[in-house]
């Protein structure tokens, strides 16, 4: 018998269906089951979609998304928008799902665009991209002590650039499955 982990079924049963047919699936599993089984929300879905459910405006959204990085990941997402289809007025939850993805995509567009500007400061700075540079002080003595001699910062300022470079893919990963799902 083979093991499934949630993010195998998640990607190969669930990701490919519409919005519509997720959630059709979802409440097709509880009916079937009936009381034998529970949807699991754990402490952090619980406190998001409570401060979501207090939310009137869109920035009021924006800052409930600001607050739960989290919420940029599509799996988690899917689970709030489960809570609101099944906590929250049929008449409001289109607007506040609108909402949640309006202040989800602003957010990312934010740190993507965020991301290319200090990247591009830094490319500058040192004069090539930030994996040249990470691969370039792990093996070039002579980089290293013109770094060290010019005084230069450049250990904070590497941490800062990781942080960017690496996150710059990820967030427009995020970007682009939020879209998709939206």
């Amino acid at each position: 018998m083979q093991t499934m982990t949630v993010d195998t079924i998640y990607q190969q049963y669930i990701e490919p269906l519409s919005h519509t047919e997720q959630h059709q699936l979802i409440k097709t599993i509880q009916q079937f089951l009936g009381n034998y089984i529970q949807i699991y929300v754990d402490d952090i879905h619980q406190t998001v979609f409570e401060a979501l459910h207090e939310a009137r405006m869109p920035h009021d959204v924006q800052k409930v998304v600001e607050q739960y990085p989290e919420m940029t990941d599509v799996h988690f997402l899917t689970v709030i928008e489960y809570l609101i289809s099944q906590h929250v007025p049929k008449q409001n939850q289109s607007r506040l799902i609108n909402m949640l993805h309006w202040a989800i995509i602003t957010l990312l567009n934010e740190r993507i665009e965020q991301a290319k500007q200090i990247n591009q400061t830094y490319e500058e700075k040192y004069g090539m991209t930030y994996h040249d540079f990470y691969h370039a002080v792990a093996i070039d003595e002579a980089l290293l002590d013109k770094l060290d001699n010019a005084n230069i910062i450049w250990e904070l300022d590497i941490n800062t650039w990781e942080f960017y470079a690496e996150g710059l893919p990820e967030w427009s990963g995020r970007l682009e499955d939020i879209l998709k799902h939206s």
